[in-house]
């Protein structure tokens, strides 16, 4: 009698373990160009609303800091020569921005001031603190229930 010969093929077992490390590789990469974008896009979103406040700080100063500023008349896609823009009118002490260059993206601006520069408890004429705060819920979405992340800048003029 001869011994049986097995066969060299892969077993059924094999063949499922091979595409079950197939199926995770391409589960994870799959992931990672996921997170990849949307860490893309929460990066764009924080650098616009970066942007949005310097242009409305920079807006403020231009006009010495006058507390009658209005950035929906001041800074605008006529002034700007660009149509990606949109400020609307004063809400509560808000601003509503809307960028739309790309994906619609929605920014809330709060515009405050600090005439008291050196803490003292006494106003120092002719010194005026501007501050620009940029408010943007989840990734820019006009939804307040969203996680919310603030901006705020800056600086010094002189009235």
């Amino acid at each position: 009698m001869k011994p049986q010969k097995f066969n060299r093929a892969l077993t059924l077992i094999e063949i499922m373990i091979s595409l079950l490390i197939v199926a995770i590789a391409i589960v994870g990469a799959m992931m990672y160009r996921y997170y990849s974008a949307s860490n893309a896009r929460l990066a764009d979103v924080h650098a616009g609303a970066g942007k949005v406040g310097l242009l409305v700080l920079e807006g403020w100063k231009g006009k010495a800091g006058d507390l009658s500023y209005d950035p929906s008349s001041d800074v605008g896609p006529e002034v700007l020569g660009c149509d990606d823009i949109t400020i609307g009118g004063i809400d509560n002490g808000v601003y509503p921005v809307q960028l739309t260059g790309g994906v619609k993206t929605y920014y809330y601006v709060r515009l405050t001031y600090d005439e008291d520069v050196d803490g003292d408890g006494s106003d120092d004429p002719g010194i005026r603190k501007l501050m620009v705060e940029v408010t943007y819920y989840g990734r820019g979405s006009q939804n307040n229930t969203l996680p919310s992340k603030t901006i705020k800048v800056g600086d010094f003029v002189r009235t």
